[in-house]
């Protein structure tokens, strides 16, 4: 079985710990952000788009 003092070496990564779980953090960050962001963009375009069709059909152009 692993004791906590084997798992508390692993996460130091023989002192460079905060600079490995640090990247690890911010590169998952940028990877999600780079899944939301263009969902949450594809959204609001459809809803503007939505809105503009709306305004010409409510003007008689199609």
């Amino acid at each position: 079985m692993i004791s906590y003092d084997e798992i508390m070496e692993f996460m130091a990564m023989g002192g460079y710990g905060a600079y490995v779980w640090s990247s690890f953090a911010i590169s998952f960050a940028l990877m999600i952000w780079g899944i939301i962001s263009p969902v949450r963009n594809l959204k609001k375009i459809k809803k503007d788009l939505l809105k503009k069709y709306q305004r010409q059909e409510l003007l008689g152009k199609t």
